[in-house]
């Protein structure tokens, strides 16, 4: 699994915790991938001294370096790779049709070869809540299990269902719209003193306030919230935000935010 992997980062340790899996870590690519020459280095032989490796977990699209997509055929190729060497591939698809609506493909083709998928209605989707997982008929059976005895089942769900249907059908088919969003957000940041931003390739637009803006970080938090636009710092990160867009988000929202953030850092 990747060092930067929401999985690994993001869960508080759960895969430990609760699984009793050691991950092995190895470095995410500066495109969101992992290499293969580190999955086949950090494959574990039946050696006693080690953890025996199951599994290779991929995110896409990778969200903590700006919701990168990755292709279908480097997706194709790690699911050769891993079972090429007796490993299942779990596929974090959170974003992943983020991903799908970037390559134009369908999201079946993205993980045709995958064991397993999950993806979140509530991102880019934008249902109130939920999240999906995909796997053989066995694996959902056993995941069912393991659902109720950490708690997670839940009655009655069919309103959250329903919510779900209109995401999948509907949600699904206007992604395009908040990429295009997320280019204008980024092209219109660009304009914006005291503002580095990074390339967007999907719905996510990060930018970085300069050291030498006009302002704090902590002052520009506070004078944005002054004038009703909530920023916080991405965590762990001083002077890094991200700003996702969703079906809520249009430019005339982009355009006030923009406005007012030439308007303090100016």
């Amino acid at each position: 699994v990747g060092d930067q992997a929401h999985i690994f980062k993001y869960e508080q340790g759960g895969s430990a915790s609760l699984g009793g899996i050691m991950p092995h870590i190895i470095p995410v690519q500066p495109d969101g991938t992992l290499a293969f020459e580190d999955i086949e280095h950090a494959i574990r032989g039946n050696n006693i001294h080690f953890p025996r490796t199951r599994l290779v977990a991929i995110e896409n699209t990778q969200g903590t370096l700006g919701g990168l997509p990755l292709s279908p055929q480097y997706m194709q190729d790690i699911a050769d790779l891993a079972h090429k060497h007796g490993l299942v591939l779990h596929v974090d698809g959170a974003r992943i049709f983020n991903a799908s609506t970037h390559f134009n493909v369908p999201v079946a083709d993205m993980v045709t070869d995958a064991d397993s998928v999950t993806f979140c209605l509530s991102k880019g989707l934008c249902a109130p809540v939920g999240s999906i997982i995909v796997g053989s008929k066995e694996f959902i059976a056993e995941a069912r299990r393991v659902r109720k005895v950490l708690g997670g089942g839940m009655r009655q769900v069919g309103v959250l269902a329903a919510a779900g249907l209109i995401a999948l059908h509907d949600m699904s088919k206007r992604l395009q719209v908040d990429h295009d969003n997320a280019h204008y957000l980024a092209e219109s940041l660009s304009e914006v003193p005291g503002v580095d931003v990074m390339s967007s390739a999907t719905n996510f637009v990060f930018f970085l306030l300069k050291e030498d803006a006009k302002l704090s970080p902590a002052e520009f938090v506070t004078e944005m919230k002054s004038r009703k636009i909530i920023l916080s710092p991405y965590p762990g990160f001083e002077r890094k935000f991200r700003c996702v867009m969703h079906y809520w988000i249009d430019r005339e929202r982009i355009d006030t935010v923009v406005n007012n953030m030439k308007a303090i850092l100016s």
